[in-house]
C-alpha cells in the first residue's frame, strides 16, 4: 500500500513524526479503509470460474443458502416465485428487466444459487423448481407456482415424488388439456363466474371466468366443489358488490400464493421517487 511498505496497517495512519511523509491519511481514514476491506475478497486464480459470473460472491451465497435451510421450516403450502434485487450496473450480463415486478431492473433471484439447466428439453423453469425442491420431496407438500413454471413434465415428475403442484396454466402450455385448446370459443361466451373443468389422467384442470379466463391445474381437488367470492359490478345506480361462484381450486390457489403477492405489495411501498429502501427476503 502506498510507495512505502510498513509492518502493520495501523502504521499508515500513525501520527508519529517518522511517518509524516505518508500520503495515505490524506486520501482515506483508517475506519473507512477497514470498512471497505471487510467487503473485499481475494479469490485465488485457480478458483475463478469464468463461466460463472457469480464466482467471486459464491461463498457468501452458499453461506446464506445453508443458514436459510437450517432456519426455514415450511408449512404444508410452499410457493415458488422469482424476485428482482435492484441494481443499476449495466455490463455484468446478469441484469434483467421484469415489467410486472415492483423493481423493474436488477438481478433475478430464484431462491438458490445459480441454477443449472438439468434437461434442455424441459427448459429453465423446470430446472429451477426441481433444484429448489429436493429437500421437500416425498413429504406431501403442496407447491403453488405461477404460469411461468407450470408444464406437464414438471407437475408429473413432482407428483411422482409426492409433491402436489397447484399452478396457473398459460394458453399454450403443455399442461393445458387439448379439450380446452380445441374448444376455445367458450372463453368468449362465458360470463363472470362461469367455469368448466376436465379431468385427464391424474390431474384436474379448471377454467374460471373472472375479468379474464384463469386456468388452474391440480392433482388433489375436485371440479364440482364451488365456493363464492365478492366482486364489484357497475350498475345504473352505481357500483355494487355481488357474490359470484368460484371453484374451490381457485380459492386454494389464491391462498397459497397470498404470501408472494403480499410481499410484492409491501415491497412496492418502499420503492419510488428519489429514494429506495432495500429489503432482504430469505
Amino acid at each position: 500500500m502506498s510507495f512505502m511498505k510498513l509492518s502493520s496497517v495501523d502504521r499508515y495512519w500513525s501520527r508519529d513524526a517518522l511517518y509524516r511523509f505518508n500520503p495515505v491519511p490524506s486520501c482515506m481514514s483508517c475506519v473507512r479503509f477497514k470498512a471497505i476491506l471487510s467487503f473485499l475478497q481475494i479469490t485465488p486464480l485457480p478458483d475463478v470460474n469464468k463461466d460463472n459470473k457469480l464466482t467471486r460472491v459464491e461463498p457468501i451465497i452458499e453461506h446464506v443458502r445453508n443458514i436459510s435451510r437450517e432456519l426455514f421450516q415450511p408449512y404444508e403450502k410452499i410457493a415458488v416465485d422469482e424476485r428482482i434485487v435492484k441494481s443499476k450496473h449495466k455490463w455484468s450480463g446478469i441484469r434483467q428487466f421484469m415489467k410486472d415486478k415492483p423493481v423493474k431492473f436488477g438481478i433475478k433471484l430464484w431462491g438458490k444459487k445459480r441454477t443449472q439447466i438439468t434437461d434442455l428439453s424441459k427448459g429453465l423453469a423446470y430446472s429451477v423448481v426441481m433444484n429448489l425442491m429436493p429437500n421437500y420431496c416425498n413429504q406431501g407438500y403442496r407447491l403453488f407456482i405461477d404460469s411461468f413454471y407450470t408444464t406437464l413434465n414438471l407437475i408429473n415428475d413432482l407428483l411422482d415424488k409426492k409433491v402436489y403442484t397447484i399452478g396457473a396454466v398459460r394458453g399454450n402450455s403443455t399442461a393445458k388439456p387439448s379439450v380446452f385448446k380445441k374448444n376455445d370459443g367458450w372463453e368468449k361466451l362465458a360470463g363472470r363466474g362461469d367455469f368448466r373443468w376436465h379431468r385427464e389422467s391424474r390431474f384436474l384442470t379448471v377454467q374460471w371466468k373472472d375479468c379474464k379466463v384463469v386456468t388452474i391445474v391440480s392433482p388433489i381437488h375436485t371440479g364440482s366443489k364451488v365456493s363464492g367470492c365478492t366482486r364489484t359490478f357497475q350498475a345504473r345506480t352505481g357500483w355494487k358488490k355481488q357474490v359470484v361462484k368460484q371453484p374451490s381450486v381457485l380459492k386454494s390457489y389464491n391462498d397459497g400464493m397470498f404470501g408472494v403477492d403480499k410481499s410484492n405489495q409491501y415491497l412496492s411501498n418502499f420503492i419510488g421517487g428519489k429514494y429506495c429502501f432495500s429489503i432482504a427476503l430469505i
